[in-house]
């Protein structure tokens, strides 16, 4: 099973957004395998992704709806762990599988949107 819209991703707006909804501003960044994998039906694995800039005074949001057809991701992560207070770089996500299959690099995993909070 193949899921290749990052060439689609890329024309409508670079793997990246910014949306604003009232008075809240989000950034939505697709994330995107940097790598082959197998994976298996309650499998999680730990994939290699494309970097994702987390400025600071950002909280994470996995998008729950943008999925891939194998499995969602969980969880983005860095290392090592940083204070929210500070600029952060995502290389890493965790990914979940409920059906067997490949996963490819440049596949789309998910999305995940970040949201300024007042510290």
């Amino acid at each position: 099973m193949k899921w290749r819209i990052k060439k689609l991703v890329d024309q409508a707006f670079d793997t990246q957004a910014v949306v604003k909804t009232g008075d809240i501003h989000r950034i939505i960044h697709v994330v995107i395998s940097r790598e082959d994998r197998k994976v298996s039906s309650g499998e999680t694995v730990v994939m290699k992704i494309t970097p994702i800039e987390i400025p600071k005074s950002h909280m994470v949001f996995i998008g729950g709806y943008a999925r891939h057809p194998l499995g969602t991701i969980i969880a983005v992560i860095e290392e090592p762990p940083k204070m929210i207070d500070r600029d952060r770089i995502v290389e890493v996500a965790a990914f979940h599988s409920w059906r067997n299959g490949n996963i490819e690099n440049g596949d789309v995993l998910g999305i995940v949107e970040l949201v300024h909070t007042e510290l």
